[in-house]
């Protein structure tokens, strides 16, 4: 190695190195974008229906979902924390697997409250409803699927990959 080449050590080179981590980038990278596109008049139709929280807000992100501020705040800080979370082979499995069992108790709510009720407070949709038994079901397959594999390829406790 060169005086002036910079070192080349598991940490250095192996940002987001495991499929779990490359997943869970990927779903925080679309949950951030869902939570902008959230806030953009034109995407989200009825934008000037929408409110801070409760089932009153009129807005429809893709003309479909329904979305208040609270609700593209949350997708927001989902999406910032699978891109944190995702650091590590450890963090990134528990963003997905553990984002999956909220998306399928948020699909699960969804169900029982009447969308009409004060419990409506996010808001959810009927296709807000299916969309998180979707990507509930989704995360923990990824979580589970990727997180498979020889044992060197995970991490150690420093969240760096193992060496082979």
């Amino acid at each position: 190695m060169a005086i002036n080449e910079p070192a080349r050590t598991p940490a250095a080179t192996a940002r987001y190195s495991t499929p779990v981590q490359k997943a869970a980038v990927a779903v925080g990278a679309v949950f951030l974008l869902v939570g902008i596109l959230g806030f953009i008049p034109g995407i989200t139709t009825n934008y000037d229906t929408m409110t801070f929280a409760g089932h009153e807000s009129g807005a429809l992100l893709l003309g479909v979902f329904n979305v208040s501020i609270l609700h593209n705040i949350v997708h927001l800080a989902f999406g910032v924390a699978g891109l944190l979370m995702a650091r590590t082979f450890s963090g990134a499995r528990l963003y997905l697997i553990g984002g999956g069992v909220i998306y399928l108790v948020l699909w699960l709510y969804g169900l029982l409250i009447d969308p009409h009720s004060a419990a409506n407070f996010v808001p959810v949709n009927n296709a807000d409803d299916w969309l998180h038994l979707a990507l509930g079901v989704g995360m923990i397959l990824l979580g589970v699927a990727l997180a498979r594999g020889p044992v060197d390829a995970r991490t150690s406790a420093g969240g760096t990959p193992r060496a082979r």
